[in-house]
């Protein structure tokens, strides 16, 4: 005789063997699979369309981590939403351009950045390659598309900017499966000779700051001066910004203009967000500033703006407050942004840690600063050759 102890176990090993699983969900069209193979690597497989018989088209895209398939997964997905997919065979160059701007640019680069590559592409991409199918596309067609735009006039550091930006779109597309090569790899990319810096002496700056003396924005040039701050930079700042008792101003945002509208974005590079010391002079300057304009203690009102207390544009400024200031110094007729390359310039002449004068201005690497700014450093090496001649006797 079975006791009921038997009875209850036969009974659980019944039931765990005869468990109800659940029905798994279906995917939708579009929604595409992932899975690892045998080899290691990640395949995801994706919908993009139906063929003229209602079969589903699918494509395969393969990596070598899981989250580098899940991006290219989610960018086929956009894609294929926008009907770039529907027919690869058929996409053009310009249709795909296009798609990438809204897709993948519109979700990476600042405003001003996306601006800048609407109009390559508007420009110097699609008039000449546009029509073309993206697939097809051989280097021999993108060295003529090259020398066209040189024969055009177009300047050595818009080509350079065209084919860089023409090659990040075709590797995109090559990562998607939709080419089976870059074309661009053949091609060298434009060269552009190095421009000379325009610069302003010391004598010149100090010109400069004298004939500004009681003007409205005095305070915004020698902010510009002391910190080597960019324009938009300095547009943007806010009075909770700059903390006068500790002598320290922080760029956390830029004032852009896109398409005749101001608006605010993010620093150029992470670290163009940063703390600036500031100097006595300029704390005075910017006291008198915020006493001279009655500035309401409004954390988000803006330092700098125009007589109507809004924000400053570019041309307005450039037009009205900075040629002005160079004609009535007698000083030649240089951009604004001189006045950042001159600081730069003096920091390091004067024997600035390079480190430490690439961290204040926000350059993106410190290699950078010694690239572009060679000629001061070898005023730096200058001094330690006189440095190592008094050490060593």
């Amino acid at each position: 005789m079975i006791s009921s102890r038997h009875l209850e176990i036969l009974l659980s090993y019944y039931l765990s063997q005869h468990k109800e699983t659940p029905m798994a969900k279906r995917r939708g069209n579009g929604e595409g699979s992932i899975y690892r193979r045998a080899d290691g690597k990640w395949c995801a497989s994706v919908t993009i369309g139906h063929d003229e018989n209602g079969r589903r088209k699918r494509r395969y895209l393969y990596g070598r981590t899981k989250g580098e398939v899940l991006e290219k997964l989610d960018e086929t997905r956009a894609n294929a939403r926008s009907g770039v997919l529907a027919e690869p065979s058929r996409v053009t160059v310009g249709e795909y351009a296009r798609n990438w701007l809204e897709t993948v640019a519109k979700e990476r680069v600042r405003v001003t950045t996306l601006a800048n590559y609407r109009r390559l592409v508007t420009l110097h991409i699609v008039p000449h390659l546009g029509g073309n199918r993206l697939n097809q596309i051989a280097p021999l067609h993108l060295q003529t598309w090259l020398v066209t735009l040189e024969r055009a006039g177009v300047s050595p550091t818009q080509r350079q900017a065209a084919h860089v930006l023409f090659k990040t779109i075709l590797g995109h597309a090559l990562k998607l499966g939709l080419i089976v090569r870059n074309p661009l790899d053949a091609i060298d990319k434009p060269r552009v000779g190095r421009k000379e810096l325009q610069l302003l002496t010391t004598d010149q700056i100090r010109i400069l700051l004298a004939t500004a003396r009681g003007q409205r924005l005095e305070a915004l040039l020698v902010v510009a001066v002391s910190t080597g701050a960019r324009l938009g930079e300095l547009f943007g700042l806010q009075w909770r910004d700059i903390d006068l008792e500790a002598a320290t101003l922080t760029i956390q945002r830029t004032l852009v203009e896109v398409g005749g509208h101001l608006e605010f974005g993010e620093p150029k590079t992470t670290r163009s967000r940063r703390r600036v010391d500031l100097p006595a002079a300029t704390v005075r300057a910017l006291r008198e500033h915020r006493n001279r304009e009655q500035a309401i203690p409004h954390p988000t009102m803006l330092v700098f703006t125009d007589t109507m207390g809004k924000p400053l544009r570019r041309s307005n400024f450039s037009r009205r407050v900075w040629h002005p200031w160079l004609r009535r110094a007698g000083l030649p007729s240089v951009k604004f942004h001189s006045l950042r390359h001159s600081h730069i310039t003096m920091l390091l002449a004067d024997g600035g840690n390079l480190l430490a004068v690439s961290q204040r201005v926000g350059h993106s690497r410190t290699s950078m600063t010694a690239d572009v700014y060679a000629h001061a450093i070898e005023g730096m090496q200058r001094d330690l050759v006189s440095r190592l001649d008094r050490v060593m006797g």
